[in-house]
C-alpha cells in the first residue's frame, strides 16, 4: 500500500512541512500540502484516473508521486511560497561590477545548478507482448525550458530474463519531446521498463511496471 511522504525543510530562516500522499483507488487523487507555522500555505493534486482504466500500477503511481514530492520541495528552495515573494535580483550585495556583468554571472550560475527531468506523458499501463505509446518530454528542473537533442534510451527487465533488452531509442526534438512506439517482448512481463535520457544539462531516468499480456 502506498502512503506517502513527510519532509521539513528550512528556507530563509523559515520551515516548510511538505506532506504528500496517495488518497487510493477509492479516490485517485495525489495530493500535496505544503504548512509553514501550522497553516496550509500551498496545495496541489493530481488525479490518475485515467490510469485506473487501463490497469492499476502501484509502481506507476509511487512514481507519480515522488515526482510530485520533489516538485513541491523545488518551488519551496525557489522562493516560490516565501510570503514575501523572492528576493529582488542582487539584494544584499555589494560589488564593483557593472550591472550586465552581475546578471552575465547570475544567469551562468542558474544554468549551472540546472539539472535535467525527465517527465512522462499520460500513457496507458504497458502490457507484455502489446503495443505500448510514451510521451516524453525532457525539461530543466528550475526554469522547466525543453532539453533538445537529449538521448533517450528504453530498456526491459524482467526477473528470470538473462539481461535487459533495448526497445527504443531516439533523440528528443526542439520542444524537448519524443514519442517512442514500444512492443513490449512476452517474457519481460511482470518486469519493469527503464527509460534513460542523457543531455549535457544532466541525465534522468523514469521506471514503469510492465503488466502481463491480457487474455485473448
Amino acid at each position: 500500500m502506498i502512503t506517502g511522504y513527510n519532509t521539513d525543510i528550512k528556507h530563509n530562516d523559515r520551515v516548510f512541512h511538505v506532506q504528500t500522499e496517495d488518497k487510493g483507488v477509492d479516490n485517485p487523487v495525489i495530493e500535496s500540502l505544503i504548512y509553514m507555522g501550522g497553516k496550509i500555505v500551498a496545495s496541489r493534486q493530481y488525479s490518475y484516473a485515467p490510469l485506473l482504466r487501463q490497469g492499476y500500477s502501484e509502481k506507476a503511481v509511487q512514481d507519480m508521486l515522488d515526482a510530485q514530492h520533489r516538485k513541491m520541495m523545488r518551488d519551496i528552495q525557489g522562493g516560490k511560497f516565501d510570503p514575501e515573494g523572492p528576493p529582488p535580483f542582487g539584494a544584499g550585495l555589494i560589488s564593483d561590477r557593472s550591472f550586465d556583468e552581475l546578471v552575465l554571472d547570475f544567469v551562468r550560475g542558474q544554468i549551472a545548478a540546472e539539472k535535467m527531468e525527465l517527465v512522462l506523458g499520460e500513457t496507458q499501463l504497458a502490457r507484455a507482448g502489446q503495443l505500448a505509446v510514451l510521451e516524453l518530454l525532457a525539461r530543466t528542473d528550475l526554469r522547466n525550458l525543453p532539453v533538445a537533442g537529449a538521448r533517450v534510451v528504453v530498456r526491459a527487465s524482467a526477473p528470470g530474463v538473462s539481461r535487459p533488452v533495448v526497445l527504443f531509442e531516439g533523440i528528443t526534438d526542439e520542444a524537448g519531446k519524443v514519442r517512442a512506439g514500444i512492443q513490449v517482448p512476452r517474457e519481460y512481463a511482470g518486469g519493469s521498463m527503464i527509460i534513460e535520457a542523457e543531455s549535457p544539462v544532466g541525465s534522468d531516468d523514469l521506471s514503469l511496471s510492465i503488466g502481463e499480456a491480457e487474455a485473448s
